[in-house]
């Protein structure tokens, strides 16, 4: 435990969180508290619908921190509180080591005599977001929006271009507006996706997140003294007519952040191709098998099997591996999708050529980081794939060539 120190920081090199003690001991990062808690009867301390600007998160002070090391994690605890309700946080936030990700999390206690209503409690709050000016003109948000049958239509658009610009000069008066995206009753994903992401323009650097939970949740993006913030959250008030009873000695935990991908081969394609296409979509990710796989052919096992045994190969490199997008971020129509993985030894891509839409036979991608390498590169699945790919180390490009529509394969660089 560490106490009296009006400055600290914690976190990987590429996402460190400076932490700073006001003169009344209150925590900052980039001006904005670490928890934002709405207590009905307290409110916010300005008029706005906005997540930020609570009573409780202005109020709050710091208690104490404790850094550890659990199980690959970097962990750290921030504790709070209010000395007039008795309201305790404690702020969990811990990052897998050597990957530029937080996770985080909150734990509310009533230590006081009445009981308090909670309208919302934010997971994560981080400010301090800017462009290579130091504002947020240079900002473009990444938003996902949801229909059935039509999932994921990503959409890039300027910061500004959603947010107010209130020009403010001199003045010290501040933004009160935001741009967010909530979920709608318990259909976590039924309009939105809980997932988001900032890019500056002109480095490419690329600030993404995601807020876990079944039901409901939501993501908010504003401006704060000139730059951009982040607010993350389960349920509110506001969004989804939540409120959580806190009496005396009861605790209360947010959701956290967190990312999972999973697959359905089912039997009912005749068509290899199709299957391993099926199960290309969660080797990158969490394998999640379901669908009738009593229906399949021995054959049709046997690729699936495949495709678990080069999982359990490589699923040890995901967890600190960089997600990259060497075709960019995938648009609802286009006829070849690429993910990529970097690792630290070894970078992974799966790319698919999508069924029914016209296209070449092959794609070039773009590895950057690979850039004047002579990397081994190999089709890890499918075994039998026609697949013929070519790696150019002067230019930072693969090249690959699938002959057939609906057709995928993952590859591995090194």
């Amino acid at each position: 435990m560490t106490d009296g120190m009006s400055t600290f920081s914690w976190g990987p090199a590429r996402l460190r969180l400076d932490f700073v003690l006001d003169a009344h001991r209150r925590v900052r990062v980039a001006g904005l508290p670490l928890v934002e808690v709405l207590v009905a009867g307290y409110g916010r301390w300005a008029a706005t619908e906005r997540a930020i600007g609570t009573v409780f998160g202005e109020r709050m002070t710091y208690q104490g921190h404790e850094e550890s090391r659990e199980d690959g994690w970097l962990c750290l605890r921030v504790d709070l509180a209010d000395p007039d309700t008795g309201l305790t946080a404690q702020v969990h936030l811990r990052s897998p080591e050597g990957v530029a990700a937080i996770q985080s999390r909150v734990r509310l206690a009533n230590r006081g005599e009445r009981s308090l209503v909670l309208e919302s409690v934010t997971s994560l709050v981080l400010g301090g977001i800017a462009d290579a000016d130091g504002g947020v003109a240079g900002l473009d948000v990444w938003h996902a929006d949801n229909e059935w049958l039509a999932e994921g239509r990503w959409q890039r658009r300027a910061l500004r271009e959603v947010l107010v610009d209130m020009n403010f000069g001199g003045r010290r008066q501040q933004a009160r507006s935001s741009f967010f995206r909530a979920s709608q009753g318990t259909w976590s994903t039924g309009r939105h996706l809980p997932t988001g992401a900032l890019t500056a323009r002109s480095s490419g650097r690329t600030l993404m997140w995601q807020v876990e939970n079944a039901g409901g949740w939501r993501w908010e993006v504003g401006e704060y003294t000139g730059i951009a913030y982040l607010a993350l959250m389960g349920p509110t008030d506001r969004d989804h007519q939540w409120r959580h009873r806190l009496d005396p000695g009861e605790e209360f935990t947010t959701v956290p952040a967190a990312v999972a991908v999973g697959t359905s081969p089912d039997g009912s394609g005749d068509d290899a191709d199709e299957n391993a296409f099926a199960l290309c979509n969660a080797l990158l990710g969490r394998v999640h098998l379901s669908g009738h796989l009593d229906r399949m052919t021995p054959e049709q096992r046997a690729l699936v099997a495949d495709a678990i045994a080069v999982y359990k190969r490589i699923r040890t490199d995901i967890p600190a591996s960089v997600p990259f997008w060497p075709l960019g971020l995938p648009g609802w129509t286009d006829p070849w999708i690429a993910l990529g993985l970097r690792g630290r030894e070894k970078t992974y891509v799966t790319v698919w050529r999508r069924p029914g839409e016209d296209s070449g036979d092959a794609q070039t991608l773009t590895v950057p980081h690979l850039k004047g390498r002579e990397a081994a590169v190999d089709v890890l699945f499918p075994q039998d794939t026609k697949a013929v790919i070519a790696w150019n180390p002067g230019t930072g490009e693969l090249t690959v060539q699938l002959t057939r529509l609906g057709t995928a394969c993952l590859i591995a660089m090194r």
